[in-house]
């Protein structure tokens, strides 16, 4: 077993990839079997559902870390806070991708995953007087894929 590292900001995707080879005259359709470990119940990491490597060549295999949630702030900055939900930070995402092959052979990588602060965009200043009544706009990205109240 091979390790991947990841390290990106948490909601930002990082890709890696490796290769494996075919070593047969037929062409092979792979399903690589991902599973994020932990956290329990979610899924940072994702792969292609199938993968078609072609008769005695390689092909390329992308692996996608996407993290929801930050792990643990090196050297306990926070000291040992846990995340906003209650629950407490894993100090790295972990997962496996395993991917057998038709010639009985068998790819697998141990992946790690570190989800950093988010960067800010921009930051809001502005003068407004006092005692009187003043709207600000405050622009909000939706990262999820559904739509949020």
């Amino acid at each position: 077993t091979k390790t991947m590292s990841f390290s990106t900001e948490v909601r930002k995707e990082m890709k890696q990839s490796f290769e494996v080879e075919n070593t047969q005259d037929v062409d092979w359709r792979l399903s690589p079997q991902v599973a994020t470990i932990e956290p329990v119940g979610v899924s940072f990491f994702s792969c292609p559902r199938e993968v078609v490597v072609p008769a005695r060549k390689k092909a390329e295999i992308e692996v996608t870390y996407l993290p929801f949630a930050m792990t643990e702030v090196a050297g306990g900055e926070e000291g040992g806070m846990a995340s906003p939900s209650g629950r407490p930070r894993c100090e790295k995402h972990r997962g496996s991708v395993f991917i057998g092959t038709p010639d009985g052979n068998a790819v697998s990588y141990s992946l790690e995953g570190v989800a950093l602060p988010p960067k800010v965009d921009k930051r809001l200043q502005e003068r407004v007087p006092c005692k009187k009544q003043y709207n600000q706009r405050v622009p909000v990205k939706n990262w999820l894929h559904e739509r949020q109240r």
